[in-house]
């Protein structure tokens, strides 16, 4: 359904409306972890949900090596997680000492 959406254009025909939306027409064998976290990226670009993503399906090293050249050089397995504000950690009074996450 959403993929039929954003085919639709207002300034198009029915006809070429429609042929967009069939360009568009997918498979189950089509489907992959690699092709639903490229179609959220179209969907969510920009947005926190695509760190979430990318980290749930322990593909963001990978995919920041292969799509974005600018941080490839820099991105490391401790991006996994996010560094922990030194607010939070000076905060934690029990016993063991809280740390920063390793990396940071």
């Amino acid at each position: 359904m959403v993929r039929a959406r954003a085919a639709f254009q207002k300034t198009n025909t029915s006809a070429q409306n429609a042929e967009a939306a069939s360009a568009l027409v997918i498979t189950a064998s089509d489907v992959s972890v690699d092709f639903i976290l490229d179609e959220r990226s179209r969907e969510l670009f920009g947005e926190w949900q695509r760190w979430h993503d990318l980290v749930r399906t322990k593909s963001l090293v990978r995919r920041v090596k292969a799509w974005n050249p600018e941080a490839a050089p820099y991105i490391q397995g401790f991006h996994m997680l996010r560094p922990i504000p030194q607010s939070q950690i000076d905060r934690v009074t029990d016993r063991p000492k809280f740390t920063e996450n390793p990396g940071y």
